[in-house]
């Protein structure tokens, strides 16, 4: 999932997911939590799964990209490419 500079993403709630930050800097969760490259963000079963690309990136990547794995109410494992 890539997102420009300043944008936000809502994804939703119930799941418990992993996101990693492949280019790029933004905020994750409900509490805005910071994410780099090469970070991962962990989210347990009823966290805000919440995304958002700093509103100011890195001249060498001027958007966020972020890989989702997330596990749903019917544990099921779904990536982010296939779910949203």
């Amino acid at each position: 999932m890539t997102l420009a500079a300043g944008a936000p993403k809502a994804l939703l709630k119930g799941y418990s997911a992993l996101v990693y930050a492949l280019a790029g800097h933004g905020t994750v969760g409900g509490e805005a939590r910071p994410i780099r490259e090469g970070r991962l963000a962990p989210f347990g079963a009823g966290d805000a799964l919440r995304l958002a690309a700093d509103r100011v990136q890195d001249s060498r990547s001027p958007s966020w990209s972020s890989s989702c794995w997330a596990v749903g109410p019917s544990a099921n494992p779904s990536s982010s490419t296939a779910r949203l």
